[in-house]
């Protein structure tokens, strides 16, 4: 069954509840998509994107949540390797 997409904005409900999901599904967007009845896994990819450092969204992730696109590995946790 198909889902009615909206394209309107983001309500209240739709965001308090997409901050939850977020924490708990890190950045499935597909899983997120499952539990909001009228947005899209895109729809939800693009809110992340828009808005992730305004509402600091990185924070609310769960600490397994994959990096997209990779990222700079800490240095506290990159193995000392001993030059010859």
């Amino acid at each position: 069954m198909k889902k009615k997409i909206s394209q309107q904005q983001w309500n209240n409900e739709e965001k308090s509840l997409f901050l939850d999901l977020l924490k708990k599904h890190g950045r499935d967007w597909a899983a997120i998509a499952q539990s909001l009845p009228r947005k899209t896994d895109k729809q939800c990819r693009n809110y992340f994107q828009n808005y992730k450092h305004k509402l600091k969204l990185i924070e609310l992730l769960p600490p397994t949540a994959p990096v997209i696109g990779g990222g700079v590995t800490p240095k506290s946790s990159q193995q000392d390797i001993p030059l010859k």
